[in-house]
């Protein structure tokens, strides 16, 4: 709760760490849908929709993309943004 805070940028790209296919979820969300950890190279993991691959191809150690994509509103009208992983090629893939 410290507002002594520091803006900084980390990589857009990271590693699948795991996943999970949702097939039951709230009424806003169309199921199924993927939902996974990715880890950055600064230390940083993060929780995000998995989309652009068949579950089926998808797997733990993965190169994915981190993009941020509105995902619907609030109670007033506000765009909710949130995170999302697509796959992607890195070098040495």
């Amino acid at each position: 709760m410290g507002r002594d805070l520091e803006t900084i940028r980390f990589s857009t790209t990271g590693t699948l760490y795991t996943f999970s296919i949702v097939r039951q979820s709230t009424p806003e969300f169309e199921v199924p849908y993927a939902l996974g950890y990715v880890d950055f190279s600064e230390g940083v993991r993060i929780m995000g929709q998995i989309t652009g691959c068949d579950f089926e191809d998808m797997r733990i150690g993965m190169s994915l993309a981190l993009s941020l994509e509105p995902f619907g509103e609030d109670d007033e009208g506000n765009p909710l943004t949130g995170y999302r992983f697509q796959p992607c090629e890195v070098e040495g893939d």
